[in-house]
């Protein structure tokens, strides 16, 4: 009787040991397939600075005419 019950946990085991690897291969499957689908959008990085610095360039200028032209009419 002793030797039935211990083959039973053996089968118990493995059989949680085959249950726990295959989950784990379908949980890596699906994060792989997931993190492949996500697409970064290449840029050229000097364009973007560029960009970014006329367009503080005409932002400084626009408040600087409004600052003047409120300057002009207050005095």
């Amino acid at each position: 009787m002793a030797f039935k019950r211990g083959r039973k946990g053996q089968f118990i085991l493995i059989g949680t040991l085959i249950l726990v690897i295959s989950l784990l291969f379908l949980m890596a499957v699906y994060s792989v397939s997931t993190i492949y689908r996500v697409k970064l959008i290449k840029s050229d990085f000097r364009n973007t600075v560029l960009k970014i610095s006329s367009d503080m360039d005409r932002a400084l200028e626009a408040a600087v005419a409004n600052a003047s032209g409120s300057w002009r009419l207050g005095s």
